[in-house]
């Protein structure tokens, strides 16, 4: 709706009615637009047979919010992981989208040429596309989804739960990280900058410390002063990795970005690390 029509609507409005009946048109229509992107409306734009049965928040993740989906046919169920993209961490979802799709093909089909020689099913969740054909959806306030394909044997856990599940854990990274290790990178999109260089966030710190009150606020307290330590004493440490590169001893590779546990999962007949979320 045009805003200057929604405008001279609303100053129509209040001519007739009273404030109140002003307040709870616009609530309403706040209302239609929630209900028009919540998480069941964007789950039943991908491409998954039945009907929708039921939208349920999981996992505690710090960045994303997502959600088990769950469709059903007279004969089957689909069980499928809805999220929306933290814009305010990745300000290009898209170029995200782009690197999980390139990445996941290309795992997927080293998985599928080692099957028969490995210890185990490796899984992969799967990009699951539009009924548009597209990788992801963007909702009416800019909110951009995606839906990923759910191991439902599978469970992961927020927290280290024995010795085992710690060497299950590292199978699964090790073994994803070998997967994706001959991935070109230049086929890749770079969605945070100088996430990984630290000799930029130490440049940053040096500038902070030259303002006004930099230096007031690191001696402020004493945990202020021992980060203050931490950082000196191992300044000329911070470039080793950029200045190996800079000298031709290290190539850029692929890297899982955010390796925690509760990405890690665990097959639930076998107690084998399975896939990696």
């Amino acid at each position: 709706m045009n805003v200057h029509v929604l405008a001279d609507a609303a100053t129509t409005t209040f001519s007739i009615f009273s404030v109140s009946s002003v307040v709870v048109f616009f609530a309403r229509l706040r209302l239609d637009e929630r209900i028009l992107d919540s998480p069941a409306e964007i789950a039943k734009q991908f491409d998954v047979q039945g009907r929708l049965v039921t939208v349920e928040t999981i996992g505690s993740g710090n960045v994303n919010d997502t959600y088990r989906v769950i469709f059903r046919t007279t004969f089957d169920e689909q069980q499928i992981v809805l999220q929306r993209i933290n814009q305010a961490v990745f300000p290009s979802p898209q170029k995200v989208m782009s690197n999980i799709q390139s990445i996941t093909a290309h795992a997927r089909e080293k998985i599928l040429a080692e099957a028969d020689e490995a210890d185990r099913i490796w899984q992969l969740p799967k990009v699951i596309q539009t009924s548009a054909g597209t990788n992801h959806v963007t909702d009416g306030s800019g909110e951009v989804w995606r839906a990923l394909s759910m191991i439902a044997s599978a469970k992961s856990h927020e927290r280290v739960v024995s010795s085992e599940h710690a060497v299950e854990a590292g199978q699964v990274l090790g073994h994803f990280q070998r997967l994706i290790a001959d991935f070109p990178v230049a086929q890749l999109e770079d969605t945070l900058p100088g996430f990984h260089i630290t000799p930029e966030y130490l440049a940053r710190y040096d500038m902070t410390l030259q303002m006004p009150d930099g230096k007031g606020r690191a001696n402020a307290s004493s945990e202020a002063k021992r980060l203050t330590k931490f950082v000196e004493e191992r300044r000329e440490f911070a470039s080793v990795l950029e200045d190996a590169v800079a000298q031709g001893e290290l190539q850029h590779r692929p890297i899982h970005g955010e390796p925690k546990i509760s990405s890690i999962m665990i097959d639930g007949f076998s107690g084998k690390g399975a896939a990696r979320f």
